[in-house]
């Protein structure tokens, strides 16, 4: 028994016109979605499903390639490693879309359908290596030349049914109901997948039923299942880039809120730290500050003399009761600065502890707690400045007053 064949070859003396020319362009681009696929599925976060639509355009690609030369060329002897290549192809594809499928469709046992569909077709294909024809063909023959409405001629090549040809239409028929169930599966779940999908199988059903119709009637006419899997390309891979495209925007908020929440835990460290070491009052430096201060310029310097002199305001507590807290703390911001006029460097810690203490005044001496002719070298504590006043390198003590907070004492008369 003949059957007419699906692959036609275009005269020699004929220049490639409108039907080879489509399949080249849809070879391009199978070729460049697939590798652009391959690409973004490897690169950075690994996409499955993107890795197994680049493989499955790749070797449409390829499919639509040879399928290209093949009409390009009347000779039989040529034809025949074609068709078989195109077949070898065609057994690598169907198991391909079943993994990209069983991704798409987010299946859970799309591991089982790929087993089941690779020991099949690849039984076909070790076949279809080393028949003398191909897998479905037991021989093949040259037949008639078609002209197409559009003028292009091409030739046709028909062959003789193999003992596998029933089972290798078997097994893609049951991939085109595999696809139908994940279209299926995906109309259940209401996913946006599920359009592309059923656009597809409905351009690929028409194009099958096409073919079958003319094989089944001997027609002279050319059929588009090959055209059919461009469309398959297109659409997959414009639902692939839109969901993308949205992974990437969202990213893009993602990291935007990072920062903003990071620039926030920033601020609030920093005012936590500020308040932990400055009086709340006055916002001068507190007794925290100050210790923390003197612990590190004397972890610094492990050898040598220091000073340390305490300071107190005459009065200070006359002035709260009668004019208020509002006029002592003022009091405090005007004494520093006449207290730095007299240091050696900024003092931010000298009036501390009397604006957290609010300590009372009375008419007492200030008393130096010690004196040292080698100066401190006082390093920078958080936010503050030395609270130690380095001492003069002569033998005599340095008397310009370092004010300190500390208890209540007795409190002594500023230099005018």
């Amino acid at each position: 028994m003949v059957t007419r064949g699906w692959l036609l070859a275009s005269a020699n003396d004929k220049p490639m016109t409108l039907y080879v020319s489509s399949l080249l362009i849809a070879c391009g681009i199978c070729l460049f979605a697939g590798v652009h696929a391959v690409l973004a599925g490897t690169a950075g976060r690994r996409e499955p499903v993107s890795q197994a639509f680049g493989c499955l355009s790749l070797l449409l690609g390829g499919y639509l390639l040879l399928t290209a030369a093949v009409y390009q060329t009347d000779a039989l002897s040529l034809a025949r490693p074609l068709i078989r290549s195109q077949l070898t192809l065609a057994c690598l594809i169907y198991p391909a879309a079943v993994w990209f499928l069983g991704l798409y469709a987010e299946l859970h046992e799309w591991r089982r359908w790929l087993v089941l569909a690779s020991l099949v077709f690849g039984t076909l294909l070790v076949v279809n290596l080393f028949s003398t024809n191909s897998v479905i063909y037991a021989d093949i023959v040259q037949d008639h030349a078609i002209a197409l409405p559009w003028g292009e001629r091409v030739h046709d090549f028909a062959g003789s049914k193999s003992q596998l040809f029933g089972v290798y239409f078997l097994a893609k028929d049951a991939i085109y109901a595999f696809a139908i169930g994940c279209c299926i599966a995906l109309w259940r779940r209401h996913s946006a997948r599920a359009w592309p999908l059923t656009l597809y199988l409905l351009i690929q059903g028409a194009a099958a039923l096409q073919a079958d119709v003319v094989d089944r009637a001997g027609m002279q006419t050319v059929t588009y299942e090959g055209l059919a899997f461009l469309a398959l390309v297109l659409l997959m891979g414009d639902r692939l880039r839109q969901e993308l495209s949205q992974r990437a925007t969202l990213l893009t908020s993602n990291l935007k809120e990072l920062r903003a929440e990071t620039l926030r835990r920033q601020e609030v460290e920093s005012t936590l730290r500020h308040l932990a070491y400055h009086d709340a009052v006055t916002g001068l430096a507190n007794r925290l500050a100050l210790r923390d201060h003197v612990q590190a310029a004397l972890a610094v310097q492990h050898s040598g003399n220091h000073a340390l002199i305490l300071l107190d305001l005459d009065h200070f507590r006359t002035i709260n009761e009668a004019l208020g807290h509002d006029a002592g703390d003022m009091l405090l911001y005007r004494a520093l600065p006449a207290v730095e006029a007299v240091a050696r460097a900024p003092l931010p810690l000298a009036l501390a502890a009397a604006g957290a203490m609010r300590a009372p005044a009375t008419t007492a001496a200030p008393t130096p707690v010690a004196t040292a002719p080698t100066p401190i070298a006082a390093p920078a504590a958080p936010s503050v400045a030395p609270a130690i006043a380095p001492a003069p390198s002569c033998g005599a003590p340095d008397t310009r007053p370092v004010a300190m907070p500390g208890p209540k004492m007795p409190s002594a008369s500023m230099a005018s």
